[in-house]
């Protein structure tokens, strides 16, 4: 039987928008050519609707893979690297947010009059991550995010739906990625006036060929909060859930989508989990992944878990970041005193141990997917580990030096003002999904990073 049709709670709250033109960068010229490289483009035609668009990408996929070890997907944003000062970078990376939560530090700063260039923006914002110079000779450098890159992969890779499951962290990652195309979301829900932080659904255009060939090609871009990542028993049988935990369903709206011929889902859970709360971190990553070989039913789509960084008890002083991982780890077993009750409280000590079993759990289920004939879920669940690189990252923070707004949340060192650190959570997704094969290359069944991260193209 034909599956219900997709919901639609946020249809509402829907902002169409087109790519703007991309901004000539100073340091790295060749982000703005890549939307013009030689990618494989579907014949798309102004007049298919969005069943009729997601038809023609569906019938030119197969189920992506994971990269095998020492890929570049497997080897960048990794604890060797650095963040190195860029300032003409960062007027390439800069944007304006508007939602009240994160539209505040930008305003208040200001310039020095003895370095009005160098100053002109936050100075959390002026780093770039840099991995070793063995990684990028074979793997090339991590780059911003931007509209052109963005619909250069959706294209090549046939996505027409971009779906971001978790907390508030990952609220900010998905805002983020909006901002970086230079795009918006609504920043309430009409009907009910709740804080678009719950769940949002917008709609992007890229568009078509630049010769006039093609048509536009919509992608659907949402978030869903779910600060555990539960849905169905475990929300009615969970016990000791502290504080009051968005719970939005998700398994629903992401299956069900079947105008989606290829969804990029991203999800995280991990920053809320309590030592002795039922549900456990652990119950939570067994039941995504058995339920992800039997009830997601999408072998087509690129599903991505990322980490779960800690915070920094030392971003209250913090102006720089840290040169090695160490420094990190240091700063959680000595925090300062005043911060010593949020490393407890928030057990940014045990983030590294739920990461390391996640990963654990995403490897077996892969191997079991790799000894499948058959496989029901998809073909692999790639991981997006931020971690190294978040580690490095002190400054930034809400209650940092940075952040002159009077109000600011001065005991918050977890999440990040905007732009800032949170980016490159999709700056490194992005260079990630670069190694994967277009559609259309004679590679598609193997969906799978070429060991240099470079990508074939028809």
């Amino acid at each position: 039987a034909a599956p219900p049709p997709p919901r639609k709670d946020h249809e509402a709250m829907t902002m169409p928008v087109t790519m703007q033109s991309c901004r000539p960068a100073r340091l790295i010229p060749a982000l703005c050519a890549i939307a013009g490289a030689a990618i494989y483009l579907l014949p798309i035609s102004d007049s298919d609707g969005a069943a009729g668009i997601a038809s023609r990408l569906a019938s030119s996929l197969s189920p992506p893979s994971a990269p095998p070890s020492g890929t570049c997907s497997s080897t960048r944003g990794g604890p060797d690297g650095r963040w190195e000062r860029d300032v003409p970078l960062a007027d390439l990376a800069y944007y304006e947010p508007t939602y009240p939560a994160y539209n505040t530090s930008n305003p208040a700063h200001r310039p020095s009059p003895d370095d009005p260039e160098g100053t002109m923006h936050r100075k959390p914002t002026t780093y770039a991550w840099r991995d070793p110079p063995e990684v990028e000779s074979r793997c090339a450098r991590i780059a911003p995010l931007t509209a052109a890159a963005f619909c250069a992969e959706v294209r090549r890779l046939g996505i027409d739906r971009i779906v971001f499951v978790g907390d508030s962290i990952m609220f900010q990652q998905s805002y983020a990625l909006v901002l970086q195309i230079g795009h918006d979301i609504p920043h309430k829900d009409p009907k009910t006036r709740r804080n678009s932080a719950g769940s949002w659904t917008s709609a992007y255009e890229c568009p078509g060929d630049e010769d006039g060939g093609g048509g536009g090609q919509p992608v659907e871009l949402q978030f869903l909060r779910n600060d555990f990542l539960i849905y169905g028993n475990m929300v009615t049988n969970s016990k000791s859930l502290p504080g009051k935990p968005v719970l939005k369903d998700w398994i629903g709206p992401y299956r069900l989508a079947s105008s989606s011929a290829r969804t990029l889902l991203v999800v995280n859970t991990g920053a809320h989990f309590k030592r002795g709360q039922k549900p456990s971190y652990e119950d939570v990553v067994m039941r995504f992944v058995a339920d992800a070989g039997t009830k997601f039913g999408r072998p087509n789509d690129l599903v991505f878990w990322r980490t779960t960084p800690g915070g920094h008890p030392t971003c209250g002083t913090a102006t720089e970041p840290f040169r090695t991982q160490e420094e990190y780890y240091e700063s959680i077993r000595r925090p300062p005193k005043k911060r010593r009750g949020n490393v407890k409280a928030y057990g940014w000590g045990d983030f590294d141990a739920r990461n390391d079993y996640a990963k654990e759990a995403l490897g077996r289920y892969n191997s079991d997917v790799d000894a499948s004939t058959a496989p029901t879920g998809p073909a692999r669940i790639h991981v997006l580990d931020v971690v190294p690189m978040t580690n490095l990252r002190p400054d930034g923070h809400q209650a940092s030096p940075d952040n002159l707004y009077p109000q600011k949340p001065t005991n918050d060192c977890l999440h990040y003002s905007m732009p800032g650190p949170i980016d490159w959570f999709n700056n490194l997704l992005w260079a990630n999904l670069a190694d994967f094969p277009s559609i259309g290359s004679g590679e598609v069944g193997a969906q799978q990073p070429h060991q240099d991260g470079s990508s074939q193209q028809a």
